[in-house]
């Protein structure tokens, strides 16, 4: 099944054989980010789904090296 849903730039990175683990933790970098530049008027869930995406960008972290252990 192909989708359409990706952005441009995260198809080609996966088009160059970026690996997807890369292509996701820069895609969720790139939303903290952009998140951190607005402004919010519901602080409280703004802190919420800001700690949420942190939660994921380091569970790629994890997945990383849970893999470089895996291959030693």
């Amino acid at each position: 099944m192909i989708t359409n849903n990706l952005n441009p730039h995260l198809k080609r990175a996966l088009d160059h054989k970026v690996p997807e683990i890369d292509v996701l933790q820069g895609a969720i970098m790139t939303i903290m980010v952009e998140w951190q530049n607005k402004v919010f008027e519901n602080k409280e869930w703004a802190e919420g789904y800001q700690e949420a995406l942190s939660d994921i960008y380091a569970l790629c972290y994890d997945v990383i090296f849970y893999k470089q252990d895996m291959e030693k």
